[in-house]
């Protein structure tokens, strides 16, 4: 009987999760968008096959389809809060890196806050299916088809937070309501929530440092800290469940992120965030809180330009121990003193940047992560910074030279995300330096010709 019991304990959960995916995309139909060749996907990780959300539904792989599976999923599991939820959530997770209990259960009272909070009149049912229309829209610009329809509209955005936000506001005007029936069938309060919390800061880029002060800017001027707080609570919650769910392409049904230290870094971010409501406070003091933060976390000195730097590469790599601090000390000063002063000299210079560059981190994070370049995390750890910061320094430069000679268009992020996959497959080649960068800001590199 015990045996029966531990069969179905571990079989009931999955059976749940099919369910419920069928109910999400009968519900949410814009999730279907994402069930297509042409969604652009990030380049982190490596993606599992055995079993998917995707391809029980439709019998294929959709690596983003199975992260907003797990998206939903994530926000279920924290709504519920029970012991049950929580082994679910944390089951893929390592032991020394497990999000506690307590942690988890904060996690659970901030979203019962959210759906009990009866914000103009919504009731929990109402504010949970604007959470989920919340997370479920933000994704959309990862789909080419999608962006093929909107590209009448003007909705036309190569950034994909940017494509939301003007999504968003066609929506808000009651444009094209047709695009996106789940907005359409939301009471106005929810609506609002929506279309106010779009992109009010790249929280992502927030937490991994991968930018300057300016990426407090645009939740500053918004105003809506101080004037209308709920709308940050809301929207940065959702961000919470798309973190959860990064990894849902490789384990459908638990958390591998949300560990205990990514817990603490996006508790940090927003309180951070916060600092913003307090009269004389400027993005540099948000920006400089985190920061102290970050570097407290793995010894380095906030304070220093060079550790400023790897406290910076340190977040990219969600680095949180002292012991990976001196790793990252050592590597960067075992590079050629060429390489140092180049890495220096644009990592010190992000201000000449008007947007902050995307997928750096996954460059970092796929090095790192690649078996070939080492048998230990320290030898990785290594590499991904000797391979990773000259090429990631060369691409800043070249970028940074056609923005002066007016060949790029300053309002175009740079994107590494095509880098990132030749990170997990041909890592050597970023020695060459070779990069190209197209009008949509994507990096890329030929290894075709080697």
């Amino acid at each position: 009987m015990k045996t029966l019991t531990f069969f179905l304990f571990l079989f009931i959960p999955a059976l749940l999760l099919q369910s419920s995916e069928r109910e999400w995309v009968k519900r949410y139909p814009e999730m279907l968008w994402l069930a297509d060749q042409s969604v652009a996907h990030t380049e982190e990780g490596t993606s599992s096959s055995e079993g998917s959300s995707s391809e029980r539904l439709f019998g294929k792989k959709y690596i983003e389809f199975d992260r907003m599976i797990l998206n939903l999923h994530s926000l279920h599991l924290i709504r519920e809060g029970t012991g049950r939820a929580y082994a679910q959530f944390t089951k893929g997770q390592k032991e020394e890196s497990r999000l506690k209990r307590e942690s988890f259960a904060a996690l659970h009272g901030q979203i019962q806050e959210i759906l009990n909070s009866h914000y103009r009149g919504l009731s929990p049912d109402q504010m949970l299916e604007a959470m989920e229309t919340a997370i479920v829209l933000a994704e959309l610009g990862k789909s080419g088809s999608f962006r093929v329809l909107c590209t009448s509209l003007h909705i036309k955005a190569p950034d994909q937070d940017d494509f939301h936000e003007e999504l968003m506001a066609k929506l808000e005007l009651d444009e094209h309501s047709e695009l996106c029936p789940s907005f359409t069938r939301l009471h106005n309060p929810a609506r609002y929530l929506l279309t106010e919390g779009a992109n009010l800061a790249h929280y992502g880029h927030i937490t991994h440092l991968e930018g300057d002060a300016r990426m407090f800017s645009k939740l500053r001027n918004s105003g809506v800290i101080p004037g209308d707080p709920f709308v940050f609570t809301f929207n940065y919650f959702a961000h919470i469940c798309d973190v959860a769910g990064a990894l849902g392409h490789v384990m459908q049904d638990s958390s591998i992120v949300y560990t205990e230290d990514t817990f603490q870094a996006l508790e940090a971010v927003r309180k951070s965030c916060i600092l913003l409501v307090q009269e004389g406070t400027t993005e540099a003091d948000a920006l400089a809180h985190y920061v102290s933060m970050r570097g407290e976390w793995i010894d380095l000195d906030s304070q220093d330009p060079i550790d400023q730097i790897l406290i910076q590469v340190g977040a990219m790599l969600r680095l949180f121990s002292p012991e990976e601090g001196i790793v990252l000390k050592e590597a960067f000063g075992d590079l050629e003193p060429s390489q140092q002063k180049i890495v220096l000299a644009q990592f010190l210079t992000q201000d000449a940047l008007q947007r902050t560059p995307t997928y750096v981190p996954a460059v970092l994070v796929n090095l790192a992560n690649n078996k070939a370049l080492g048998a230990t995390w320290e030898e990785r750890l290594t590499q991904a910074v000797q391979l990773g910061l000259p090429y990631i320094a060369h691409a800043l430069k070249v970028h940074k030279e056609q923005l002066a000679l007016g060949k790029a268009d300053p309002q175009v992020p740079l994107n590494f995300n095509a880098v990132a996959g030749v990170a997990k497959t041909a890592p050597d080649s970023l020695k060459t330096f070779e990069c190209t960068i197209d009008s949509d800001g994507v990096v890329r590199m030929d290894i075709a010709k080697r």
